[in-house]
């Protein structure tokens, strides 16, 4: 039977659809872990911050008393990010000896012919994780500034409250917000969403690091990498002018760009003939697949459209799967202009 060249995917197109999807996989991956981190923090670091808070409730805050009340919280937002470090960098480095498995192997399933990629080796991997800068921070710098940047923020509304003649109850309502407003009002709110950001920043970091190491440990198959980034309104200027650009092994930009940064790159492939191999020999379909032609720019949206319902209710969930079917919205819908992922009702109501 002849070869339909017109339907046929080349490997390059194959692996990019291949780790498109697995991007999905990763978000759950990173919202599992903020989930385990901000756990962490609801059920001991908050509580013990509020514990020393309110020692002092209904007393006059003595120059001694304040002393301790704020040296108390900096020790607790030392200690809990701390903690936050040691219970995330395990995680990080099981992550990166399976992404790094998982990225040869997905280039060795998409070849024509069998071919053994090389694999980063678990020092490399825990080196990488542990001394390996992500947007100009290691992950325990980031860690560690942000728990000294909280302690000082707590304390200088422990200040304004003396200032303000405010009893400590009245603190601890703006440190902690109201119940009124679900707890979102106060500094510590601020406190999870910053945690968000950079445990979500460290899992993209440490996923793309070990992705370029395996790309760069493979260069007489790889010769170069394509930038792709996931293109809604949630989406920067500067990722959005990056997707689908081509940028060689060991030089350009990589992701992360920025806190939160959901981009990554697929590999360019060498050809048959850049690889050494005689072009003409080869069979039809194999010279086709292995053509070293960089994969066409697609959108998030895009894909997820040529996807089939399992896939796309792994990323949407059923109803909203149900709307996305339907063609009545399009995934640009399903994000607000500030990046907040509509509920299904308010999805519902643009019908």
């Amino acid at each position: 039977m002849p070869v339909d060249l017109a339907q046929l995917k080349s490997v390059n197109e194959v692996v990019r659809d291949r780790i498109i999807r697995h991007a999905v996989l990763l978000e759950q991956y990173k919202t599992e872990q903020v989930r385990k981190i901000i756990s962490f923090f609801n059920r001991d670091l908050e509580p013990d911050l509020l514990e020393k808070l309110t020692k002092y409730a209904g007393k006059t805050l003595t120059e001694n008393r304040l002393r301790i009340m704020r040296q108390s919280m900096k020790d607790v937002m030392a200690a809990g990010y701390l903690r936050m470090r040691k219970d995330l960098e395990p995680d990080l480095i099981d992550l990166g000896k399976s992404q790094g498995k998982w990225d040869a192997a997905v280039i060795e399933k998409a070849l024509p012919v069998k071919l053994s990629l090389a694999t980063l080796s678990v020092p490399t991997i825990r080196e990488m994780v542990v001394n390996r800068p992500i947007d100009g921070r290691l992950v325990r710098e980031w860690l560690e500034e942000l728990g000294q940047a909280q302690a000082i923020k707590v304390n200088r509304q422990i200040m304004i409250g003396v200032a303000e003649g405010e009893g400590v109850d009245e603190m601890v309502r703006r440190i902690r917000g109201t119940a009124k407003n679900r707890y979102r009002d106060g500094l510590l709110a601020r406190s999870r969403r910053e945690i968000e950001s950079v445990v979500r920043t460290s899992v993209s970091g440490v996923v793309n690091n070990v992705r370029q190491a395996t790309y760069q440990a493979n260069a007489d198959v790889i010769a170069a990498v394509q930038w792709v980034a996931t293109l809604d309104s949630h989406t920067c200027e500067v990722c959005a002018a990056y997707d689908g650009q081509t940028y060689d092994l060991m030089d350009g930009p990589r992701p992360p760009q920025h806190y939160g940064c959901r981009c990554t790159t697929v590999p360019v492939c060498k050809s048959w003939k850049e690889m050494g191999f005689d072009f003409a020999e080869m069979p039809v379909s194999e010279r086709a697949a292995m053509n070293g032609r960089v994969a066409d720019t697609v959108t998030y949206g895009q894909w997820l459209k040529g996807q089939g319902r399992e896939t796309q209710e792994l990323t949407l969930g059923r109803r909203k799967t149900q709307l996305f079917r339907s063609g009545q919205l399009s995934i640009r819908d399903f994000i607000d202009d500030r990046g907040r992922i509509l509920t299904l009702k308010e999805l519902e109501s643009l019908i």
